[in-house]
């Protein structure tokens, strides 16, 4: 299978080591990537107290966490942020210590095995995002930058050109050392292959130490990550400028990075690529009922979104709007979203985190739900919610869709395409009965490469099919031969491997019969077959062609006749898998 994203959520251990977390929709695919949503809700539709929120990503190598929390219900705010370079599950409680911290340990059928080892106290509610499939390459990864404003800094490790990035910062520069004043700062970069990147990012900042709280969040169009000052204010932003066959490009603007690490989950989706991708603005409704977006322009298999209440782009919000901070993720069976609250200009601070099994929950500041939706539909152009209670000025949602797969499982049909010329000559035998059979040799030319292009050749070897003749056949009667082509391609095919072509079935060939024909007489086709490329062949994989032929023969035609043959160009094209896996 091309590319396959699976949702899922699970109660968290409350006991130290293993815990197996699983989904059905990946049917039987082994993930190859993650991403986990953290808070300290631990019941549906229910907040809890204390703004503790955690966003974290593995491929099983690289691993990372970002967390902040702000503490409920004191007089002076206390607020800090935390990251982790080795745990993909690391976050604090509402009073600042460690409740969270679990290790990969391995991938398994339909999901992933982690190891707690601080579990927390509560079953806490956890979102987790699967990436799986043939097509697939992932790269989980850090760097730390420099200070200096508009260094470029070349990101050559991922070792692939990735089609999407989710990035993550955080203001502490050490791993597992807690920083003061509450940071959350996320985005989204994607590459459209054709020298187009598309960003979004989203950052909230709580003040520390303040009489009474003070927030502040910021959306940008123009940065994958963007951070804030200590006093809330625009500190430094990135720009992904180029993405290529290593990695990609980041520029620190406005300010320089202050050494601060920069995290990314960096997802390739084949070569096509198998499924598209799209990132974008959603604008909600300002009244309730179903709300459509058709940004994408494909039918998506999964959605993510930003929650917040922001109103304007590239702004920084800092009264009750800028209280909200958090994520949303549905595929066509689940959706959840995750999100923390802090209440702005007040003296007793006022926090929570709600979790929710509906696409959009979205409290002010105050923790009284203000926006809320359900998932209603995947469409040809996008997806549907239906909002139950609607914003009184639209609000601002960055977003993420990714293609769903073709029926059957193959990629969408984002392929290349070359011609192969096949070649029959069959030879007219004297008196020839029903028995008897002629045969024919066939030969190939298919132009291939990895990565599914057609600059390379190979030769591919074709098995010789039988036809039968019939005695005292006339001008109506017709013999068929139904021949199979198959063709099995090897694992990691490149350009100098050759795949076997066994023939079973045969169609739309006619052949006449001509007066003055010898048995030494020879008939030349020449069939035209279309053959598609797609990425990702493996040994498993085969495709037939049909191609009926139909022999007519004149009245009173004996053994001793002979022919020559028109040939039709076969209706039905073959579909071929010989291409290098994009691993």
């Amino acid at each position: 299978m091309g590319v396959t994203v699976a949702v899922t959520r699970v109660a968290c251990n409350t006991s130290t080591g293993n815990q197996n977390i699983t989904t059905s929709k990946l049917g039987g695919l082994t993930p190859k990537a993650a991403l986990f949503f953290l808070s300290l809700a631990s019941s549906d539709g229910t907040a809890a107290d204390g703004g503790s929120y955690m966003i974290g990503a593995t491929d099983g190598t690289g691993h990372w966490a970002d967390a902040w929390t702000d503490t409920h219900n004191v007089g002076t705010t206390d607020s800090s942020n935390i990251h982790s370079l080795t745990a993909p599950i690391y976050m604090l409680d509402d009073s600042e210590t460690l409740a969270a911290d679990a290790d990969f340990s391995a991938w398994i059928t339909n999901g992933i095995t982690i190891n707690w080892a601080t579990a927390p106290g509560t079953a806490y509610l956890l979102t987790v995002v699967f990436f799986a499939g043939t097509d697939l390459s992932v790269d989980c990864g850090n760097v730390k930058l420099g200070n200096t404003v508009d260094e470029a800094t070349d990101i050559t490790s991922v070792g692939f050109e990735a089609d999407l990035l989710f990035l993550a910062s955080c203001r502490t520069v050490g791993s597992e050392s807690k920083g003061n004043a509450g940071y959350q700062n996320f985005g989204i970069a994607h590459n459209d292959r054709a020298s187009g990147v598309t960003e979004r990012c989203l950052n909230h900042t709580s003040r520390f130490n303040q009489a009474t709280s003070q927030l502040q969040i910021r959306n940008r169009t123009d940065a994958g990550i963007s951070t804030s000052g200590a006093i809330g204010d625009l500190d430094w932003y990135g720009e992904i400028s180029t993405f290529d066959s290593s990695g990609f490009t980041h520029t620190a603007r406005n300010a320089g990075a202050n050494g601060q690490y920069l995290t990314w989950l960096a997802l390739r989706f084949g070569s096509g690529p198998a499924v598209d991708s799209w990132v974008g603005t959603h604008t909600t409704p300002t009244s309730t009922g179903n709300d459509s977006e058709t940004g994408p322009g494909f039918t998506p298999q999964f959605v993510f979104q930003f929650l917040s209440q922001t109103t304007t782009a590239d702004t920084g919000h800092t009264n009750n709007l800028a209280g909200s901070f958090g994520v949303s993720v549905f595929d066509d069976t689940d959706e959840y979203a995750v999100i923390t609250t802090s209440e702005d200009g007040v003296g007793t601070t006022n926090t929570q985190t709600l979790a929710d099994d509906r696409a959009v929950a979205i409290p002010d500041d105050d923790g009284t739900l203000d926006i809320e939706a359900t998932f209603v539909s995947f469409d040809a152009n996008g997806w549907t919610l239906n909002y139950s209670n609607a914003p009184s000025v639209a609000t601002l949602f960055w977003a993420l869709a990714i293609e769903e797969e073709a029926a059957g499982g193959d990629p969408s049909p984002n392929v290349s395409s070359v011609t192969a010329d096949l070649q029959i000559d069959a030879s007219v035998s004297d008196d020839a009965t029903a028995t008897d059979a002629v045969t024919a040799a066939l030969a190939s030319n298919v132009a291939e490469q990895d990565d599914a292009t057609a600059t390379d050749t190979t030769t591919v070897a074709v098995s010789a099919p039988d036809a039968s003749a019939q005695d005292d056949a006339t001008a109506t009667d017709t013999t068929t031969l139904d021949i199979t082509v198959e063709i099995t391609a090897q694992d990691d095919a490149t350009a100098t491997d050759s795949v076997t072509v066994a023939i079973v079935s045969v169609s739309d060939l006619t052949v006449s019969v001509q007066d003055d024909a010898t048995a030494s007489d020879s008939v030349t086709i020449v069939l035209p077959i279309g053959i598609l490329v797609q990425d990702d062949a493996t040994a498993t994989d085969t495709s037939t062609l049909d191609i009926a032929l139909a022999i007519a023969a004149q009245d009173d035609a004996t053994a001793s006749d002979s022919a020559s043959a028109a040939v039709e160009t076969p209706a039905t094209f073959l579909s071929v898998n010989i291409s290098k896996s994009a691993n």
